[in-house]
């Protein structure tokens, strides 16, 4: 029996490579009954070849494929829902003009042609671009019958469950063919449950088999009719996959079950046991296969639980009822679901040469799509990006001159010199042009240019099924805002799978399915590898696995150097990449800051509490921000302190206040003479003094002194070019005790504060410290702990009104808070005007 099968594979193998060997030897050459022009009317015509599959692995689920098809850029004629494509006409190699069937890719720039194939009629000549009214015209009345992903199934009994003793081996899955030539769809114990039997047995869908519910609701039951979830369930599935260059190809099938891949009758994956806890590209294994069509098989049966359904995390348990196959191609860097559209509807239809009407060949460009896929659907239709698999084959290749792809918001794509074939992913709904040359080629190297549609809401169903969603989310746990130079920032972050919703009915929740058990939607599956890529200038990339595990979500952690140099710049950008597959799907860019920079290549904002950086010209989204600050160590401090009693205070003219005005309804524009409150007060006090405030005026929200920073940056962009006044008060309120801003970011914030101010041109600052709010002095005492620290420092001034009022045992400091002219014990939001003078008073001591 080994010998046997020894035989059969190696038989496999010599079709296999006989089928290869003589499309290599015969891919340019033209029948002679195709090689005059048949019909002078046509300027314009392609000779073609079909690439058909051979026997090897043939499971006999296909009817004979009948049907080719090839896509052209056609001239279209008419608009609207007149418009149709040119007439052609196809020459079969029997000089026969074959009826062929059409259809125009809405949104996109191809046209799509479908015509009868068998052996020995492999080769034809299309004819198109009429100069005149053609005398002969193919008939448009062909009705093909597409190729599809087969499905056979069955109920098995319970000796054919997979065993450590008894494994279903790929041998025990061919015995039960044959002993079950004929199978029904669906299990005779449910046939009388499911109204559509008929829909079960052949899919064209990514995950398969199909798995469908009847949602059903009976009024009198209020139960679920039935589940198409049948047990010991064993299925064989058939499909012909477009692999468009040779090299190296990965496999890898996704289930808790047995599965067998055969590729052209050649065993690729063997799993001869369930595993309740296997990865989803655990079973993996590469393969080289040439350029081609390749019969797939797959012999699959689900991972069924013990009889009393003891809670084992297994496929039906869980609806996983099924499989994936994932492939990584030689030109992809993840695996990836297979595309829907890899699994050809019909055979390829490769062209070969071009020919003008006297002229010789010209290079051409042939282009095939063998996927569509959606990314970032989490973020909404509008944020929705669209990418297309194709294949560019360059027919009549000029020596030395490689072929490219370009294409707006992606890197062009350049093959390899003197390979013919090239495969990428591009954008949809964008122009994508097809050159020869190097980047630097002038617009005529451009041979085509080709544009497909994006299909966010669907044309219909039957498209819609076309389009594969990377459903892929990567949120940003936590990051460090602020950075000390001999610092090594962390970011945590959490990779996410994130499908569309499903809309079930609440009875769902609250019934059992005819076994029992609840019926909840089936848990997401990863379509592809989920990889994080970190890059910093300077440095090379990181690449870290991220495939979220049986939680739906995978916890990571990126470490990096700060950067002073690039930093000081405003040069420096950390971006954070999540592709699955290979392909990306979303980023998260952070700004690499310096406090002491004297300007910064756009501006801070705040955006729901937390500090964001707009670049100058930017029309994307906020980035993310790294501020590194200035910071000196204690015993540095100590030496310099004497040098604080001869600093220079001088006379001034200008200054600015920014912070807390310590008034309720305080204006908050930016850059304005002050109007109330203590800025309005500073001014009275010193009318030879030109004040300007910053008003953060309370109650406060989020973190105030993060709001400052952002105000002062924004009014620095406003006025480019202009130094700040020399003079500077800062008044911190009370509102970052409020909001329970994290100690060491109030600190480092507030140190950044500092550091802008003296980068602007401010000679002198007096930080008025942390206001303790009445019966919070506990809560309060550690942020002013912290303004002490930042004011030794940077050697400014210091208004320390929380110790001043605290530790005088002898006055009642919170009536302070009581309202001007009010006899009561009950503390307002803001210190009074007696209490608003004192400060004041303090301030000015300050600036002498």
């Amino acid at each position: 029996m080994l010998k046997r099968s020894l035989l059969i594979t190696l038989f496999a193998l010599y079709l296999t490579a006989s089928a290869q060997i003589a499309w290599a030897e015969d891919a340019g050459a033209v029948p002679e009954k195709l090689k005059a022009w048949k019909n002078a009317d046509y300027s314009r015509r392609y000779f073609l070849k079909v690439e058909a599959p051979g026997e090897a692995g043939n499971a006999g689920l296909h009817a004979d494929a009948m049907f080719a098809s090839v896509s052209l850029p056609l001239r279209i004629i008419g608009e609207g829902a007149a418009a149709h494509p040119e007439p052609i006409a196809l020459i079969g190699e029997d000089g026969s003009v074959q009826p062929v069937f059409v259809r125009t890719i809405m949104g996109g720039s191809e046209t799509e042609i479908v015509f009868a194939t068998y052996p020995g009629q492999r080769r034809f000549c299309l004819y198109a671009t009429p100069t005149k009214v053609p005398s002969e015209v193919s008939p448009v009345n062909l009705r093909p019958v597409p190729l599809q992903v087969h499905l056979r199934g069955m109920t098995t009994d319970n000796a054919f469950k997979p065993t450590v003793g008894n494994p279903l081996t790929l041998k025990r899955f061919l015995q039960l063919e044959e002993q079950n030539p004929t199978t029904v769809p669906v299990p005779k114990t449910l046939a009388n449950l499911d109204p559509h039997p008929e829909s079960q047995p052949n899919i064209d869908d990514a995950e398969c088999p199909y798995f469908g519910i009847d949602y059903t609701i009976f009024d009198v039951i209020k139960s679920i009719n039935s589940i198409y979830n049948p047990p010991n369930y064993a299925a064989l599935y058939e499909g012909f996959l477009r692999c468009p260059v040779s090299g190296t190809y990965a496999f890898a099938i996704d289930t808790p079950g047995v599965a067998h891949l055969v590729i052209d009758g050649v065993p690729v994956i063997a799993a001869e046991v369930s595993d309740e806890h296997r990865e989803p590209f655990a079973l993996r294994k590469t393969v080289d296969l040439p350029a081609g069509l390749h019969r797939v098989v797959v012999h699959y049966a689900e991972a069924n639980p013990p009889p009393d359904r003891s809670g084992k995390k297994t496929n039906e348990d869980l609806r996983r009822f099924g499989l994936r196959l994932h492939w990584q191609p030689p030109f992809a860097s993840g695996m990836m679901c297979v595309p829907p559209l890899a699994f050809v509807k019909y055979l390829p239809g490769v062209v070969t040469a071009v020919e003008s009407r006297g002229s010789v060949a010209a290079p051409f460009v042939y282009v095939e799509t063998l996927g569509h896929v959606r990314v970032a659907n989490q973020k909404g239709e509008s944020a929705t990006r669209e990418w297309v698999l194709v294949s560019a084959r360059l027919v009549n290749l000029p020596a030395g001159q490689p072929l490219r792809i370009s294409a707006p918001s992606m890197q062009d794509v350049v093959a390899a010199a003197d390979q013919p074939t090239l495969c990428a992913w591009v954008p949809a709904g964008a122009p994508v042009d097809f050159c020869i040359g190097n980047a630097a080629s002038v617009p005529s190297a451009v041979l085509r240019g080709v544009s497909w549609p994006t299909l966010k809401t669907g044309l219909k169903e039957s498209v819609e099924r076309e389009v594969m969603d990377l459903e892929a989310e990567l949120l940003v746990k936590s990051a460090p805002e602020f950075l000390y130079p001999n610092e090594s920032g962390h970011i945590h972050v959490e990779t996410v799978l994130t499908p569309k919703p499903v809309i079930v009915h609440k009875t769902r929740f609250d019934v059992k399915d005819i076994t029992g058990w609840e019926l909840l939607p089936p848990p997401p599956r990863p379509m592809g590898e989920f990889t994080l890529k970190f890059e910093q200038p300077g440095a090379a990339p990181v690449l870290l696995p991220a495939t979220p595990d049986d939680s739906e979500r995978r916890k990571l952690r990126v470490s990096f150097p700060t950067n002073v140099n690039q930093s000081m710049q405003g040069a420096s950008e950390l971006v954070l990449h999540l592709s699955v597959g290979g392909l990306d799907c979303q980023q998260e860019r952070f700004r690499l800051l310096h406090a002491q920079a004297a300007t910064w290549p756009g501006h801070l904002v705040l955006i729901g509490g937390d500090i964001a950086f707009i670049p100058n010209g930017a029309t994307s989204l906020p980035e993310r921000v790294v501020i590194l600050v200035p910071h000196q160590d204690e015993s540095l401090q100590r030496i310099l302190k004497p040098m604080d009693s001869v600093t220079n205070v001088g006379g001034f003219n200008e200054a600015l206040f920014i912070g807390d005005t310590l008034v309720e309804g305080a204006d908050p524009a930016t850059g304005n003479a002050p109007s109330s409150g203590l800025p309005a007060g500073l001014a009275k006090a010193t009318p030879t003094v030109k004040w300007v405030a910053i008003n953060v005026a309370g109650p406060h929200r989020y973190r105030p002194v993060l709001r400052m920073l952002a105000d002062l940056d924004a009014y620095v962009a406003a006025n480019p070019g202009k130094k700040l006044p020399s003079r500077a008060v800062v008044s911190l309120g009370s509102g970052d005790v409020s909001r329970q801003t994290p100690l060491y970011t109030f600190e480092r914030a507030l140190d950044t504060l500092l550091a802008r101010l003296s980068a602007g041109g401010v000679e002198h600052v007096v930080v008025v410290g942390v206001i303790p709010e009445p019966w919070r002095e506990r809560q309060c005492e550690p942020y002013q702990e912290r303004v002490e620290n930042v004011v030794k420092q940077h050697k400014v001034s210091g208004v320390d009104l929380f110790h001043m009022w605290t530790r005088d045992q002898n006055t009642e400091w919170t009536k302070r808070f009581v309202p001007d002219g009010e006899k009561s014990d009950v503390a307002g939001p803001v210190p009074n005007s007696a209490t608003l003078n004192e400060i004041i008073q303090l301030i000015l001591s300050r600036q002498k």
